[in-house]
């Protein structure tokens, strides 16, 4: 996971965003499904992340951590600006 959040940071991300993005990204990835790096970053970008575009290497980046970490898409989670959990059907 550490290096997920260094590589986020060195495509500029500020330190105290990327744990909400890494949640929103882990919360959009559902993982019976083969999600495209299009699709992940559309979803990204309704969830209010305008500001940051993934490329391949970081999207496969992301799905081992998620995978080795035990990260599951959850029913709640949090846009950008909000601060507040929303529900997803």
């Amino acid at each position: 996971m550490k290096t997920l959040i260094d590589r986020l940071a060195d495509k500029g991300m500020d330190l105290d965003e990327i744990p909400m993005f890494i949640g929103n990204l882990a919360n959009s990835i559902p993982f019976d499904s083969h999600m495209t790096l299009d699709q992940a970053n559309g979803l990204l970008r309704i969830s209010g992340w305008t500001d940051i575009e993934l490329d391949e290497d970081t999207f496969q980046l992301a799905l081992s951590c998620f995978k080795v970490e035990g990260l599951v898409s959850s029913k709640k989670h949090r846009t950008r600006g909000t601060g507040n959990p929303s529900r997803q059907s």
